[in-house]
This record gives structure tokens, sequence and C-alpha cells, in this order.
């Protein structure tokens, strides 16, 4: 929203209006996580009640003055920025990793580090598919209908994935978590070996490139500001931060990337192909520490892979080399990848592309996914 005309309160902000109960759990999420006196922030924009002048009642959300904030006249949002670089290579792929590496600096700082690790290995610990997910269980009942789009995306896929050579590439992200939420008590020894040691603690909670604006000058991005709190917690999954941002931006540029696949058939193996050498590259970056500082060319598929990797080392210092889990955080990665990409399922706002492209990053992260507890130290490509 503008504001013009209101002498010192003029400026340009994020207004949220809906349903006071909706409104008050974002409030609390943000009380409960901003740190002590904090009140203006480099990356969180701070947010303020609005109440009913008459009976008291929560009306709105206020967010900080977003230009003010970023410090420039053009804002767009991050998942704006990430599709033109990598589609068109401006804004430059180099400014928008910049920006990520501020925006993830900050959360680790003001969130990520109070944290702790939930281990399947402890004896009170149970499987619980809302832990990971609350709309999980819907998402798994949805892909199992025996009709409906999802039941044709998964028998499409099965009809081209199940040939060599994207045999050992795709693994159905479905049934995988489908037998982890029916195993329960009867196989609690095999569940708990399936499942990785997970971080959790305080984080954003829905953090996707549509709430972080981010300014905008030439052909260069810098100084993103988050909003939208509604998911944020105390004993969230870390790791969601960066895995939602990841997935989100992906099933979106799919269709504007991958413009040769002109059909279902050609697009699958694009995608799984891309995905598995996505996750060769981002294997090779975590054994050598070694990231490149950018894209191989100047082809979209380059820069969208290597902004993606940007993500994917930023999760590697937040998840595993501060938390000194190196040998973790991408077990844990692949997994709530698998995990987080069943949600397209309750949207309908997304194309056939999209929608295939998120089964399709399930179930590439749910094949790369080997993960052996007992020998995990040993042998972390498992």
């Amino acid at each position: 929203v503008e504001l013009t005309g209101s002498d010192t309160e003029d400026g340009v902000y994020v207004v949220k209006l809906g349903p006071a109960q909706k409104l008050q759990d974002e409030l609390d999420g943000w009380n409960c996580c901003r740190p002590a006196g904090l009140r203006h922030d480099l990356v969180l924009m701070s947010v303020e009640p609005r109440r009913d002048p008459d009976d008291g009642s929560l009306i709105a959300l206020v967010y900080t003055d977003a230009q003010q904030l970023i410090g420039v006249d053009e804002t767009l949002s991050l998942e704006s920025a990430l599709l033109d670089s990598a589609r068109l290579g401006v804004p430059t792929p180099e400014s928008v990793a910049d920006s990520l590496f501020q925006l993830y600096e900050r959360l680790g700082l003001l969130l990520y580090r109070t944290s702790y690790v939930e281990n399947p290995d402890d004896k009170n610990y149970v499987y619980s598919s809302e832990r990971l997910d609350k709309h999980l269980p819907l998402n798994l009942s949805l892909w199992n209908a025996k009709s409906g789009p999802a039941f044709e995306c998964r028998a499409l896929t099965t009809t081209f994935t199940e040939m060599i050579p994207l045999r050992d590439q795709f693994r159905d992200p479905v049934s995988f978590l489908t037998f982890l939420g029916e195993a329960g008590d009867q196989h609690r020894d095999r569940v708990r070996a399936l499942v990785p040691r997970i971080l959790r603690g305080h984080s954003h909670g829905d953090l996707h490139g549509r709430n972080v604006l981010i300014g905008r000058v030439g052909d260069r991005v810098l100084w993103p500001a988050v909003f939208d709190f509604g998911d944020m917690g105390r004993d969230n999954l870390i790791a969601r931060d960066f895995v939602k941002l990841e997935t989100e931006f992906k099933i979106r540029a799919y269709p504007q990337i991958f413009t040769s696949a002109t059909t279902m058939p050609i697009l699958i193996p694009e995608i799984v192909t891309f995905e598995r050498e996505l996750a060769e590259w981002t294997e090779l970056c975590r054994d050598t520490c070694q990231w490149p500082n950018q894209p191989r060319s100047n082809e979209p598929r380059d820069r969208f892979s290597w902004l993606i990797l940007k993500i994917r080392q930023q999760a590697q210092t937040h998840l595993g080399i501060r938390k000194n889990r190196s040998r973790d955080w991408l077990a844990e990665y692949y997994f709530l990848l698998t995990v987080y990409a069943l949600s397209s399922v309750r949207f309908n706002n997304l194309t056939p592309i999209e929608f295939l492209g998120a089964y399709l990053a399930s179930g590439t992260a749910c094949a790369r996914y080997r993960y052996d507890r007992e020998s995990a130290e040993d042998a972390p490509n498992r």
C-alpha cells in the first residue's frame, strides 16, 4: 500500500488483512521469536498491530515502510529476481547470490542460532508426520487418491521413470513417506533408521521468494527485507527456510528454463536429469568445500542451477558448518525436499508443468536420500 498526503506517515507499506485469529497468530509468532529489544532490523520487517477504534479488535498488521527499509525506489520480490536472473541474466546472478547471503546471514544471527537437534536415536523419539509438516497426512492422502490430477501425475511419471536410465534417479516419494507414516510403533526401529537427525528451533517457517522484497539498482539487486511471520515459531524445521525457497523457485522456473521440452515424455527425463546433475554438483561442493563463484556459462540452465546451488551453499553454512553437522545436513536437506515438494497437491493455481515438476523434484530428492545412521559419518553420500 502506498500512503500519501498523511504528512509524517507517507510511504510504501505491506499491510495484511484477515481473520483476527490469523493476524494474532502472526503477531504472536513475531513477538516470540524476535530478539529482545529488536525494533528495527536490516532484514526482518518489523510489524505493528492496527485495532478497531471502537472495540479494540485486531483488524490489520502493518509492516515497516518497505522503500525506506530497503533504501531504493524500485522494489520487487526475491522470486521475481531469481526467475529473471535465471532466464535473462538480469539482475545479475552474482547480485542475487549476494542478496541470498545477506538474507540468510541475518536470519542466522537473529533466529537459527537458537536451535537443537531432534535425534531419532533418542529413546523417547516417536515419528510423527505432522511434526515434519502439519499438512503431510493430507498431502499423502491426496497423492494416494485413485483418480484425479495427482493419480495421473504419478501414473505418467511411473511410465518413464521405471525405464533405464531413470530407474535409479527417481523414487516414488509418496510410497516412501506413506510407509513411514503407517509403520508406526510396529516397525519403530526401521522407521528410526530411515529418518535423519533434524535441526529445529527459531525460524521464519514460510520463507519463499514472494515473502521477501528486494531493492533493484540498474542490473543489480540488494538489501532483502522479509515479511509474513504467520508460521514463525520456536520449534520449526530450520531447513524448511531453505527447502521452501528452493522448491518454490524451481517449480516456477521449470517452464521458463526447459522451453524446448514441449511434451511431458520429453520434460520428465529433462527435469530428472537436471536434478541428478544438480545433486552431483552439490555433493562435490559439499565434499570439497569449494562452491563456484559464478555460473558455468551464460546459458539459462547454468544460471538456474547455479542459483539453486547458492541456496544450498547457505544451507550448508547454517544447517551444517555452524552447527558442527557437516555430515548430516545434506541428508536432512534431501529428506525435507522430498516432504515439502509434495505440498503442491493442495494448490490449484499451479500449471500442469509446475505440478509435475514439484512431484519430480520430490522424487529425485527421495532417490538421492540414502541414510544409514550408523555409517552416516563414514559414508555421507549414502
